[in-house]
């Protein structure tokens, strides 16, 4: 079994036939739905590349303990995601709340926009390589 491709190979070339067979015959939603599913390819293959993401999410983990303290992230869920997830609608709420409204530059500004980063490689990685919508803008 040494000589068949690996799961990064078949998503690959999955992306890569999606984008030059099937996306220039179409139009309209269907083209929609065939760029959306060759991003989603390409949002796995950047979190496959990355592994599961674990050294900037620990960052991101105790940037929250530096702020909330270890035994509230700790206490926030099982797993890394549900911990962040949770530990995101915490932030909100406190931002909302007014909690930080003393210190808008400082470190709840560096955690959520390290959060937001962290968000964008996973999710979004053409924007997160290029700086910029991978769209033109509608105005």
């Amino acid at each position: 079994m040494g000589g068949e491709p690996g799961a990064r190979a078949l998503l690959a070339a999955a992306r890569e036939a999606l984008l030059r067979d099937a996306a220039p015959g179409l139009e309209g939603e269907p083209r929609r739905a065939v760029a959306l599913a060759a991003r989603a390819i390409e949002a796995a293959l950047a979190e496959m590349e990355a592994g599961d993401g674990a050294e900037p999410a620990r960052r991101l983990l105790d940037r929250y303990a530096a702020l909330y303290g270890r035994d509230a992230v700790d206490a926030a869920g099982a797993d890394t995601p549900s911990r962040l997830r949770a530990l995101e609608r915490r932030l909100a709420r406190d931002i909302r709340a007014g909690a930080f409204d003393d210190d808008p530059a400082g470190p709840v500004l560096d955690l959520a926009l390290e959060g937001l980063a962290l968000r964008l490689e996973r999710f979004a990685p053409d924007f997160a390589r290029a700086g910029a919508f991978s769209q033109p803008r509608l105005e």
